[in-house]
């Protein structure tokens, strides 16, 4: 096990606001915080988006959680009208081929 983390941030966004989740995705991941490795903006089905987020440590997602009034991810979806639920979850294992 490692002490990375993952947080998915999802949300239901109206079909509208698609193209204002991706402009502020891409300007809130132009200067990313030292604690994250990767994160990803996915579109699911229905409507369903996700900000996938892997994080150096819980620790170092704390500390970031701290710095901020509110949350990235949560910002982004909160401003294109759309209520977001963020799970945490410690990464067991992981695979890469890059």
């Amino acid at each position: 096990m490692t002490d990375h983390v993952l947080t998915v941030t999802s949300a239901t966004v109206p079909p509208e606001s698609e193209a204002a989740v991706v402009d502020a995705y891409r300007v809130a991941t132009s200067t990313l915080p030292h604690m994250v490795l990767r994160t990803f903006l996915a579109k699911g089905d229905a409507n369903d988006w996700q900000i996938i987020t892997l994080w150096r440590s819980r620790e170092q997602l704390e500390a970031y959680r701290r710095s901020v009034d509110t949350p990235a991810g949560i910002k982004i979806f909160r401003d294109a009208g759309a209520e977001p639920i963020v799970r945490v979850y410690a990464v067991a294992a992981s695979g890469a081929t890059d």
